[in-house]
């Protein structure tokens, strides 16, 4: 790794103090020998600090933990650290480490030395560029409870995987739960720094850093069972008590509901919008007579960027109409030369498929249906009829339910044939 003015002046510094133990001779040859160098390269004046040359530093990491991952974003650096326009972005490092009991808190985008590859290393130096508190605190530490960074990705931008790259924004996933005990463990939190570096393999200066505590998910929940309504779905389910490692689950938030058309694959995107702070939801605005399929989330920790538990087991449901229409208003009927006209007025459901015409010869009693599947308009001429006969008439409305539901009857009418 290529390193920063700064970086270059405390190694200088280190070795010379470690050269007094051998006395001035040694500084002496040392200087000698540095002038040669410089002469030797032709240099007529100091080199441009590296400022100048390399990637500004990254101030926005940012880490979550979500479905036993770590995620991390920052946006990808525009400018150099002179402030220029960069064009020779080469790529980007990351670092992880855990961060023990006794450990200070991250030192709020101040650089950190002890930073090693996945090779391994020495255990991290005491930085130089702390405030006289911090590097007490640093100085009172067991350095022994603080192990080395791990390098967890290093990727170029030609070819950026594991990184991905969208719209100036960079993103890892840390997976490191499937690499424990070497990676992530329930219990434990991490640090994590990100540095960039244009082709030449000049290093930025360390990023913020990003800190996130991995706690174990809670179980699903339990005794998902759905019942279908009109255009709707009523869920209802128990609530988890655990976490996945037994521990007793103390910061449930919330619950997340998932739909989909398709068994076993869902969006992303529950269906609530906010968190679902019972254990019931009903889902509305479904189309009747069509096949839904559900899971339940239960969520812990931060509201908004809590951790989800496994999908619960799965139920369907299919919405149907259990209502039946309102009965048939306004019937009038009218004589004419051999028949009989009835009118009436439209029913105002939206899922109403059409009437049934019902006609007797006696009141209230006797009545037998005229029309064998119902009709869709309003009005029904009744031809099969003879003199001297009053008929007697009423209504019925029905719905597209399978099988559909049929309303109460309608007021009765008669009319007396001549």
């Amino acid at each position: 790794m290529h390193f920063g003015e700064g970086e270059r002046k405390e190694i200088l510094e280190m070795k010379g103090r470690r050269a007094t133990r051998f006395g001035k001779p040694l500084l002496g040859i040392m200087a000698l020998f540095a002038g040669l160098i410089l002469v030797g390269c032709g240099l007529k004046g100091p080199p441009a600090p590296p400022e100048e040359l390399v990637p500004k530093g990254i101030k926005d990491l940012s880490a979550i933990f979500r479905k036993n991952s770590v995620i991390l974003r920052w946006a990808v650096p525009a400018r150099r650290g002179d402030g220029s326009k960069l064009e020779d972005l080469g790529g980007f490092e990351v670092f992880r480490k855990e961060v023990g009991p006794e450990e200070p808190a991250s030192l709020g985008g101040k650089e950190e030395k002890g930073i090693n590859d996945e090779e391994g290393g020495g255990e991290g130096e005491l930085p130089s560029n702390l405030d006289e508190e911090t590097s007490r605190r640093w100085q009172r530490m067991d350095r022994v409870t603080v192990p080395p960074y791990t390098r967890i990705a290093r990727a170029r931008i030609e070819e950026p995987h594991p990184i991905q790259l969208e719209e100036r924004v960079a993103t890892l996933v840390d997976g490191g739960m499937d690499l424990s005990p070497a990676g992530l463990a329930y219990g434990k939190r991490y640090r994590y720094y990100v540095v960039s570096f244009n082709h030449e393999g000049l290093y930025s200066k360390i990023s913020n850093a990003a800190e996130v505590s991995i706690s174990p998910p809670s179980k699903p929940p339990s005794d998902l069972v759905a019942r279908s309504g009109d255009q709707k779905a009523s869920l209802y389910w128990q609530p988890p008590a655990e976490n996945i490692d037994g521990t007793g689950l103390t910061d449930l938030k919330g619950y997340n509901l998932y739909r989909s058309s398709d068994p076993g694959h869902y969006p992303s995107t529950p269906v609530n919008q906010g968190l679902i702070s019972e254990n019931l939801y009903h889902d509305t605005g479904l189309t009747n007579h069509q096949k839904y399929y559900y899971i339940v989330k239960a969520v812990k920790g931060d509201p908004l960027l809590g951790e989800e538990s496994e999908g619960s087991s799965e139920v369907e449901a299919i919405p149907t109409n259990r209502i039946p229409p309102s009965r048939p208003r306004g019937l009038n009927g009218m004589q004419g030369g051999g028949f009989i006209n009835l009118t009436w007025e439209v029913n105002p459901e939206k899922d109403l498929l059409g009437y049934y015409v019902y006609r007797s010869t006696s009141p209230k009693r006797g009545y037998r249906r005229l029309t064998p599947q119902p009709i869709s308009y309003t009005t029904y001429t009744d031809r099969d009829i003879k003199a001297r006969v009053t008929y007697y008439y009423m209504l019925t409305a029905v719905d597209n339910a399978s099988p559909p539901h049929e309303s109460e009857f309608s007021l009765e009418v008669s009319l007396e044939v001549r």
